[in-house]
């Protein structure tokens, strides 16, 4: 069970460096053990049982889980929260049209000093958070349609 959750914890870690916080997972198997051994203790069992693992496990995913989101989220003063506000405010104030990866990179500074993994995390974060969506834009004239990053009241519209 726990080289299980252990696969599972790396898993998650996996996908958290693009936010440089995988480490927040760092020794979550270590507090599940010592959670699950309290439970034990509770339980005046001399072993630790799977039931006091499995519900340890269950815990520390929860509240690890519900730790990662927030902090995705919420991070504050820091230069990522700047990123993300730049765009933020450059795929606002393009409107209908929205804005491209192309035109994001041309109109911010910011954004040309990311590498594809960071420019990946800015754009995840405030997909999550402020419900910009990657969308199809129909024009006038031939071709294929235009892609470009959206806000939620464009779309809405």
């Amino acid at each position: 069970m726990l080289e299980t959750y252990e696969l599972e914890i790396i898993k998650i870690q996996n996908g958290l460096d693009v936010f440089g916080i995988a480490e927040l997972w760092g020794k979550t198997k270590e507090i599940a053990q010592r959670i699950s051994l309290i439970i034990a203790c509770s339980c005046s069992s001399d072993v630790i049982q799977p039931e006091h693992l499995r519900w340890a496990i269950k815990y520390c995913s929860k509240h690890f889980l519900m730790t990662t989101e927030r902090v995705k989220t919420v991070v504050s003063n820091s230069d990522f929260e700047g990123i993300c506000k730049e765009v933020l405010n450059i795929v606002q104030a393009s409107g209908i049209q929205g804005a491209t990866n192309r035109e994001l990179y041309k109109k911010s500074g910011l954004v040309r000093s990311l590498d594809t993994k960071g420019f990946d995390a800015v754009m995840v974060v405030l997909q999550e958070s402020h419900g910009i969506e990657f969308a199809a834009i129909n024009h006038k004239g031939a071709g294929r349609p235009r892609m470009a990053w959206v806000s939620p009241e464009i779309i809405m519209e």
